[in-house]
């Protein structure tokens, strides 16, 4: 957790303010947008990852796996309907790259590839999602850390993600994989401080 303390201070200094998701409370007049961070090519290819627990197995999508992603999806995101899934997944770089982890035939992580442009090539990790039955076994980060280097390995530039200010256990495996935050609009200081404040809080209970 020193490393999270360190990367978020030296980005963005010690503004100590709590905010809700999506916007800050001191710029009301901000339309809400969710948090980014991105990581370089060259860093993604070289993400370290722990071994993937007995039982488990880590893949790429293979028919038959919709129902089970969606029932994942639908823990963390809300749910999605057979159609939205299905042309989400259309994009040849996500069905081809995404990945999923399986037990006992059912999908309890997943995480998406999608490629943002081709010059520069640029990619990104979505949906990150892991089975709360299952938390404690590094699945997310393994799951978006096997796409994250995946995409490096591949050439890509830059590996890009966003994310809400809640989501405290995603925002960790982001830093831990390598990733940084990006400051793109006047009340993200604030935000990343407030997050990093809070997960130090968790760490220390």
């Amino acid at each position: 957790m020193r490393r999270l303390a360190s990367a978020v201070r030296r980005l963005l200094g010690r503004r100590r303010t709590r905010q809700p998701a999506g916007r800050h409370p001191d710029f009301p007049e901000l339309e809400e947008r969710q948090l980014a961070m991105s990581i370089a090519g060259s860093a993604a290819k070289q993400c370290q990852l722990p071994e993937i627990p007995s039982g488990y197995c880590i893949r790429s999508f293979e028919p038959g796996d919709e129902d089970s992603w969606i029932d994942l999806i639908a823990k963390e995101f809300g749910r999605w309907e057979r159609e939205r899934f299905d042309t989400y997944l259309a994009e040849p770089e996500r069905r081809q790259r995404s990945r999923v982890i399986e037990h006992k035939g059912r999908i309890v992580a997943a995480t998406f590839a999608s490629r943002v442009s081709e010059q520069p090539l640029i990619g990104r990790v979505d949906y990150v999602v892991s089975d709360p039955a299952h938390r404690g076994r590094k699945l997310g980060l393994i799951a978006c850390g096997s796409v994250t280097r995946y995409l490096g390995e591949r050439g890509y530039n830059s590996i890009s993600l966003a994310t809400d200010d809640w989501r405290l256990p995603a925002i960790k495996i982001y830093f831990d994989l390598g990733f940084s935050p990006i400051i793109n609009r006047i009340d993200m200081p604030a935000r990343w401080e407030a997050g990093r404040q809070q997960l130090e809080a968790h760490s220390s209970t």
